[in-house]
């Protein structure tokens, strides 16, 4: 199944989706960033209290490596919603 998700990692431009699908992939992509966000400040609380348990490790560090994946979705997110502005939708 080819969603918009898909076309756009394969470097499909916003300007060749229709309205209906931009606000669709919008609306998409704010929810999965909302459960994203959620996720990675549950996984700060359990990694503060795992270092104040048990002193520094790897899962201290775990949600500095999720946070970088926020940072693609970020980026398409801004792309639709400066084509967004552009067709005045």
């Amino acid at each position: 199944m080819n969603t918009n998700i898909e076309k756009m990692n394969n470097r499909t431009k916003y300007s060749e989706l229709s309205d209906e699908d931009l606000l669709k992939d919008e609306k998409r992509f704010k929810s999965l960033l909302g459960a994203q966000i959620t996720l990675i400040l549950l996984l700060l609380i359990i990694s503060v209290l795992i270092t104040i348990r048990n002193g520094f490790g790897i899962f201290s560090l775990s949600p500095i490596f999720f946070i970088l994946f926020m940072i693609p979705m970020l980026i398409s997110l801004k792309g639709i919603k400066e084509e967004r502005k552009a067709r005045n939708i």
